[in-house]
């Protein structure tokens, strides 16, 4: 039997702290194999359902920027 078994994308929750006016405020990101979307919002249940269906769907990497941008423009 022969095919092409294509690697499943498994995207990961990042996590930074910024200083804003002398505040510190914690961000939730996105990170995949080759690429990486800091600060996606402070709401960690949000990125973190943005992920789980990245990993479900498993959506291409050349994908992904479009798919933060329609998901934070919800």
């Amino acid at each position: 039997m022969s095919g092409t078994i294509q690697a499943q994308q498994h995207y990961r929750l990042t996590r930074s702290l910024l200083t804003v006016d002398s505040e510190v405020i914690t961000t939730y990101g996105i990170e995949g194999n080759a690429v990486s979307f800091p600060d996606v919002s402070t709401d960690k249940e949000k990125v973190l359902e943005m992920i789980e269906r990245l990993n479900r769907e498993q959506l291409e990497e050349s994908q992904f920027m479009y798919f933060i941008q329609d998901e934070l423009d919800r």
